[in-house]
């Protein structure tokens, strides 16, 4: 486990960082989602399913959009039940409301369990007073997950439901085992006071069940659309690989959400075309170090030869795409008994943003 969360931190550390623009308050639709999760000595299934399906739950939520609105989801990420913060009464702020993913995801995979005690109140109230929520009317809910009595703990785990009511945040509940059990231990009369969504999931699923024939080929179109780019890095191909040398899931998910974060950053192939190839508008802080040498002439075929390219490489990369989405949706799910972390928090999401007004794009 430790050596997979190495190799992971070290990805991630790796990885591209695309510069974002400053977008208008005025012009951004915002939800906040803050994950509470159970990390007692029981519960390595559920940290490893959120450390692995972080950047498909993000993909998923960023799909929704309200009016033209630009939709900007920030994570937040609450422990609880490690003996290490008993202190604190076993629980733990993570990181606070954040809109770059990879770094959320960092602090995911820095996680560990440890025997504690998992008091469900104190948890939901730490995470009321202690994150950065936004007092407007926005789409704000907490997602809880673990696999212990609800009310254990000194902290009445209803008045910290009610004090999330009041602030406008909707508390859905996930218990990590048999549906029936978790409604005896109370979990979906939290759900239900906090006007959310109780479901359950099978914490036992590995993330290697989410494999498909088509992650090898997905990851070369990615390396290849990312080579069009002037400030492409070099990344340790080998990073992408498993203990038996097959593609990781949680890859291949991080490289789908980095690539629809890549083809939105604009660079000076996307402003020719769109300029109908014209390379009059370019001054020199805009070209290339590399190719600031080239005459006009040169200039112009170079970026035609690029934009070729890169077009060549994103008809690809969708198109292999869409055969993972539908060898997941057709062969994989339904082999699935219950649903994953990812599964159960796509679904209840999904009807609630709806609700909230948001479309499906």
């Amino acid at each position: 486990m430790k050596k997979a969360t190495s190799i992971l931190i070290s990805m991630l550390l790796a990885s591209i960082a695309f510069a974002k623009e400053p977008t208008p308050a005025d012009s951004i639709s915002k939800i906040q989602l803050c994950l509470i999760l159970d990390v007692s000595g029981s519960m390595d299934g559920l940290l490893s399913q959120a450390q692995n399906e972080i950047w498909k739950t993000i993909s998923f939520v960023e799909g929704f959009q309200k009016e033209d609105l630009k939709t900007v989801i920030e994570i937040a990420v609450i422990s609880y039940g490690n003996h290490q913060y008993a202190e604190n009464g076993h629980v733990k702020l993570v990181v606070d409301f954040n809109d770059d993913v990879d770094e959320v995801a960092e602090k995911l995979w820095l996680m560990e369990i440890g025997g504690g005690n998992e008091f469900s109140g104190s948890a939901i109230k730490k995470a009321l007073d202690s994150l950065s929520w936004e007092d407007k009317a926005i789409f704000k809910c907490i997602i809880m997950a673990g696999n212990e009595p609800f009310d254990q703990g000194i902290v009445n785990f209803e008045e910290s439901i009610l004090l999330a009511i009041q602030k406008g945040i909707i508390l859905n509940t996930i218990y990590c085992g048999e549906k029936g059990k978790g409604i005896y231990e109370k979990w979906e009369k939290a759900a239900k006071l906090g006007n959310g969504i109780y479901a359950n999931i099978d914490q036992g699923i590995a993330t290697d069940e989410f494999k498909t024939p088509y992650d090898h080929t997905l990851i070369k179109f990615y390396f290849d659309y990312k080579s069009t780019y002037s400030d492409e890095k070099k990344e340790e191909k080998i990073k992408q690989f498993d203990s038996k040398g097959e593609v990781s899931p949680a890859f291949r998910d991080m490289i789908i959400y980095r690539y629809g974060r890549m083809k939105k950053a604009k660079d000076i192939i996307d402003k020719f075309n769109e300029s109908n190839w014209e390379i009059n508008q370019f001054d020199d802080s805009e070209i290339p170090e590399k190719w600031r040498n080239l005459s006009p002439k040169e200039l112009k075929f170079k970026l035609l030869e690029f934009s070729r390219k890169r077009e060549t490489y994103a008809e690809g990369f969708e198109t292999y795409t869409k055969k993972v989405e539908e060898f997941l949706k057709i062969t994989v799910q339904p082999k699935l008994n219950n649903k994953t972390l990812n599964l159960a928090m796509s679904e209840m999401m999904s009807k609630q943003l709806i609700e909230f007004g948001y479309v499906k794009k």
